[in-house]
């Protein structure tokens, strides 16, 4: 089942929950739409779904939370969201009151460090190679053998901590980008992320996708959301999470929610399958 398909069964929500969210949703929202504007927006390059082009932010997280915005009535737009490296943004939705970093993988170690609102779509981390290579991974106490790229405080950094791979075979770096190019110079064996931004961040590097593979896959369905400093009032993550539930909601008479229509403008081929 191709991202589009299971994005979309991801999202079938009940109708009856739906209708007592939106009630919550509208009884609140207005008192809390001052609050909203003092939140500071944080997030990283990771086409297709948050990435600066064309002189501004894009992608699908991006154009979903700016509807949220408008749904509640704050006065933030994509212009007051910060592009920031991940570790940056990380550090600081940790540490900093009012703030918002998207999208962020929702797991066991970061639980109960973020309030929630989401999930906005579902993720996968690959170990990725160059198919000329010819690496094979058939399972986990192989991957030791191999050189890992990742990004610094990344999930797949964390991933590969929680699995047992020795930190001595991972090299962390700022952004998705280099590892693309320490691939194709073989200074690594292979590259964690998330393989749809992978293929996105190839592309546009100048490489055909078609050369690289996904050698093993780590993990998929991985709920991806915005996460909001844990002392964030409750009230204001209802009401995000209010307008968001109702942006999935497929009115009568049309064939697409407001959700998969944002999801349909961006979701790119991905890295060819598992050979």
């Amino acid at each position: 089942m191709n991202i589009r398909n299971r994005t979309i069964e991801m999202h079938k929500i009940n109708r009856m929950a739906i209708i007592v969210l939106m009630i919550v949703f509208t009884f609140i929202q207005e008192i809390k739409a001052q609050d909203a504007d003092h939140l500071e927006l944080m997030t990283e390059h990771f086409p297709p779904f948050n990435f600066y082009s064309d002189g501004k932010l894009q992608g699908i997280s991006v154009d979903l939370l700016e509807r949220i915005l408008e749904m509640i009535g704050s006065k933030l737009t994509r212009e007051d969201m910060q592009l920031l490296p991940w570790a940056r943004a990380y550090r600081n939705a940790l540490g900093k009151e009012n703030t918002v970093l998207f999208m962020t993988n929702r797991n066991e170690l970061r639980e109960n460090l973020f309030k929630w609102v989401g999930p906005i779509i579902p993720t996968e981390y690959g170990l990725i190679a160059k198919k000329d290579r010819g690496i094979r991974v058939s399972s986990r106490s192989e991957i030791n053998q191999y050189k890992i790229g990742v990004v610094s405080k990344d999930y797949g950094e964390q991933l590969l901590e929680t699995i047992g791979v020795d930190p001595a075979n991972v090299e962390p770096v700022s952004t998705g980008e280099i590892n693309v190019h320490k691939l194709n110079r073989h200074r690594i064996d292979l590259w964690n992320y998330e393989v749809t931004v992978a293929a996105w961040i190839i592309s546009q590097a100048g490489f055909d996708p078609d050369d690289y593979e996904v050698v093993f896959m780590l993990k998929q369905d991985i709920g991806s959301y915005y996460a909001f400093h844990r002392d964030t009032d409750d009230a204001i993550v209802t009401v995000f999470q209010g307008a968001l539930d109702r942006l999935k909601v497929q009115e009568e008479g049309k064939p697409l929610s407001e959700f998969e229509s944002i999801v349909n403008r961006y979701v790119k081929r991905p890295i060819g399958p598992l050979q």
